[in-house]
């Protein structure tokens, strides 16, 4: 059985950091989503968010969504801020 996608869409704040949210289906783990709060666009929190979220290669249930605003390529040194 696959799992259930889920349509409860992450909450905006003006922070520009980023949320760990655990989802749970049934009393059971889910997902859990590392979002990044802030963003230009709202994210699904789901693997089928428009931000195409990447599987963690350890932890299957764990996905990293990727910001509209690039600030993963900032943190990691990729390029400067505007």
């Amino acid at each position: 059985m696959s799992d259930p996608v889920c349509p409860i869409m992450h909450e905006q704040t003006a922070d520009n950091g980023w949320d760990v949210v655990p989802i749970d289906f049934n009393g059971r783990l889910v997902h859990t989503h590392v979002v990044p709060c802030g963003d230009l666009k709202r994210h699904q929190l789901d693997p089928t968010c428009w931000c195409q979220p990447v599987q963690d290669d350890e932890d299957p249930k764990l996905w990293g969504h990727n910001s509209l605003d690039g600030r993963e390529k900032y943190e990691q040194g990729e390029q400067r801020p505007n």
